[in-house]
């Protein structure tokens, strides 16, 4: 229980105030910035402890590059293995999409079709649900599984290529609908003038009035392609 100070690391430090034990600030200023740490320094480090009725105090100086030292040792392997870690998570989302696009790669794809007669394309059809035409060739239609499929009476294969067929026919009704509608409203606001002067309201009537054949077919489908001015 001595009111002395210990000291371990070959270095020595004046103590004020006798029981709290506080450290010369000169002495600590020359331990820092003096030179005077001796062998101590960046080696095993300097610790020393006070006693007293205060409590007992541990100071410890030095020893981090040390550690520093063991830390650097594993940063290598750490390096090593980031890259890997990081490619991880692509890989296994690359992996996931191949599985799923992996049926659809092994299946035989659809047939070719026209919207009108054209070269080998010379049997016409009709889906049922919308009646829409298309033309296939013969001999690559019969050859198809899925034709072998519902002649065995399986019908799904090829109810899902014809859905496929009306949703292209769709897409390509919308995109002329869509033209058409333009063309139609730009020709709606030439009529109106400046400002309502010169206006040509019989005119603007008329062309209100026209109808358009894929806007008409795309209302078979449930979409109104409406004027908007």
């Amino acid at each position: 229980m001595g009111a002395g100070p210990a000291f371990r690391g070959g270095q020595h430090f004046r103590t004020h105030g006798g029981m709290n034990g506080e450290i010369d600030p000169q002495d600590l200023f020359n331990m820092f910035f003096g030179g005077g740490m001796g062998p101590g320094f960046g080696g095993g480090g300097t610790t020393f402890s006070f006693g007293g009725p205060g409590g007992a105090r541990v100071y410890t100086a030095g020893g981090g590059q040390r550690r520093a030292g063991a830390g650097g040792a594993r940063g290598p392997q750490a390096a090593d293995s980031s890259p890997l870690l990081q490619l991880l998570p692509l890989l296994i989302l690359g992996l996931f999409s191949l599985i799923s696009y992996l049926p659809s790669l092994l299946a035989t794809p659809d047939p070719s079709f026209t919207w009108a007669p054209s070269g080998a394309h010379t049997a016409q059809r009709f889906t049922p649900r919308h009646g829409v035409s298309y033309h296939v060739s013969p001999v690559q239609w019969e050859k198809h599984p899925f034709v072998e499929q519902y002649k065995a009476g399986s019908h799904g294969a090829l109810k899902s290529f014809e859905e496929r067929v009306e949703n292209g026919y769709k897409n390509q009704l919308y995109a002329s609908c869509e033209r058409s509608r333009e063309h139609q409203q730009r020709r709606i606001l030439n009529t109106r003038g400046f400002l309502g002067i010169g206006g040509q309201p019989e005119l603007e009537k008329k062309i209100r009035a026209e109808r358009y054949e894929a806007c008409e077919r795309l209302e078979d489908f449930g979409i109104y392609f409406n004027i908007r001015v």
